[in-house]
């Protein structure tokens, strides 16, 4: 993502452009104020997608500053606690909204007996706050669950960090209470991409990795 449409994305936030037009158990419909005019921002519960009516993703199909700073204006919302608005059983989870993934790895790390002083100065952090660790092995993510039955996903810096060290991509799975290892080349080669707030995602099928006992 180029740094302008981010910081534009925020600019569009700080200046309250975004308001929501209507709610609805197929869509939430924004109107974002931009440069150029109004334009409207879609998020279709159903699919998961969301599409914006601005010349740039009409003709580029790829998301820019208008949808971003609908995420980053929803987030907002739920993170202060100023609207029920992602309550209605809303695919599109907020960064905010999800569950820790801290709490997550330090489950993940209390299976292979470790403690968070042993790891401290491998972890690999945003934002939002830790969201991969380096170990010897792999580079350890967490997730709660599959979307869909068998859709899973890790920050893409996690991805590219286990890739570049030639690594495997460990990733503790709350729901089946397992580990799964990845192959980071085989990911890159058939995964999707999408934000959570202003972390870049990579979606993968859980097929592609190996359940494992791990020991570190």
């Amino acid at each position: 993502m180029k740094v302008e449409v981010l910081e534009k994305a925020k600019r569009l936030v700080e200046e309250d452009k975004i308001k929501v037009e209507k709610v609805t158990s197929e869509a939430i419909i924004f109107k974002v104020q931009g440069d150029s005019g109004l334009h409207t921002v879609i998020f279709d519960r159903l699919t998961e997608k969301w599409n914006c009516d601005c010349d740039w993703f009409q003709l580029r199909k790829v998301e820019g500053s208008h949808i971003l700073a609908c995420k980053l204006w929803a987030d907002k919302l739920v993170r202060d606690g100023s609207s029920p608005l992602w309550d209605l059983q809303v695919k599109f989870i907020p960064q905010s909204k999800a569950r820790p993934t801290k709490t997550l790895l330090t489950l993940a790390l209390e299976k292979l007996g470790l403690t968070w002083d042993q790891v401290r100065d491998r972890v690999l952090e945003d934002d939002y706050g830790v969201f991969a660790i380096n170990l010897d092995n792999g580079v350890l993510v967490a997730k709660d669950y599959k979307l869909r039955g068998r859709i899973v996903s890790c920050h893409r810096r996690a991805l590219v960090s286990a890739y570049n060290q030639r690594k495997p991509l460990l990733m503790y799975l709350a729901e089946d209470d397992c580990f799964y290892e990845f192959s980071p080349r085989e990911i890159m080669g058939c995964s999707f991409q999408n934000y959570k707030g202003t972390a870049l995602m990579e979606n993968f099928d859980i097929s592609l990795g190996r359940k494992r006992v791990i020991k570190e």
